[in-house]
């Protein structure tokens, strides 16, 4: 994920046909986030199962508990932002470039970073407020909110600000994602009888996207249905299908464009490496 995830970003910062494309940049922001998420879900938990413990109930746990929040939220807001950026594209294409303005992308990309903050630092603030047992060995290798739920005495403010608001967010993600592609699919269905074979590919790649789509909201769809549930307890399971979408974004999104081929082909085929190779 980090080596992926990495070098698609060189790529993009690297090719001066991309990186003031909107499309691309939304890229770059999703990118961010799934490093962000990697990161910090990755390394406590190898150096958890390297040295056969669990987490300490501490003020790092309240951290990474809010730094993983921001970047799921983050990557969630992002990932329905590109689909409503393709619903412009294709479905008002004429007005495209006047509507997608880099003043406009740059305050949505602010708006999307400022909710994620807002929402992760409204539980974190839940949590901060709660009588927390600090010192606690905990039974997982990530600070999730069933595991800091343990943690806390009985209080139904922080289990219910995160159900309804994990149930908001995954909602207002799957309307925006539906209204887009449902456009889109409107517009390609409209094709004439002559551009039956791309009005053919048009859905394919509305149907793929739409699959990774649910890819990407799978892991918070089962973090909302555990959470009014109390027997699922698989911290490893749950960790897995966390830092899939971070493995299989760059790939989607990325690297299975064209542009986006091209553009790592040649950052891997740049001046230096010829001259180097070439003598």
């Amino acid at each position: 994920s980090l080596v992926v995830n990495i070098y698609l970003l060189l790529g993009l910062e690297h090719s001066e046909a991309l990186s003031w494309n909107p499309r691309y940049v939304l890229l770059k922001n999703l990118i961010v986030s799934d490093l962000l998420l990697t990161v910090t879900i990755s390394l406590p938990a190898l150096h958890c199962l390297l040295w056969r413990e669990t987490l300490i109930f501490s003020f790092r746990c309240i951290v990474q508990y809010f730094t993983v929040a921001v970047a799921i939220l983050g990557s969630l807001l992002t990932v329905s932002s590109m689909a409503l950026e393709r619903f412009v594209y294709t479905c008002h294409g004429i007005h495209y470039l006047r509507i997608m303005t880099n003043m406009r992308l740059y305050c949505f990309m602010i708006l999307i970073w400022l909710l994620a903050l807002a929402g992760a630092g409204s539980s974190t603030a839940l949590v901060l407020m709660s009588r927390a047992n600090f010192g606690r060995i905990l039974a997982g290798f990530v600070c999730e909110p069933e595991v800091v739920q343990a943690q806390l005495e009985p209080s139904n403010y922080f289990e219910t600000f995160n159900k309804i608001f994990i149930g908001s967010v995954l909602f207002l993600c799957l309307l925006v994602f539906s209204f887009s592609y449902r456009r889109m699919y409107q517009e390609a269905r409209q094709v004439q009888q002559p551009f039956q074979q791309d009005n053919a590919r048009a859905r394919c790649t509305i149907f793929f996207y739409f699959a990774i789509f649910l890819l990407q909201l799978f892991p918070s769809i089962i973090k909302l249905i555990t959470m009014f549930g109390r027997d699922v307890d698989n911290h490893i399971y749950m960790i897995m299908l966390v830092l899939v979408p971070p493995c299989v974004n760059p790939v989607a999104y990325g690297i299975r464009n064209k542009e986006v081929s091209q553009a790592l082909a040649r950052l891997c085929g740049s001046k230096k490496l010829k001259e180097l190779f070439c003598r």
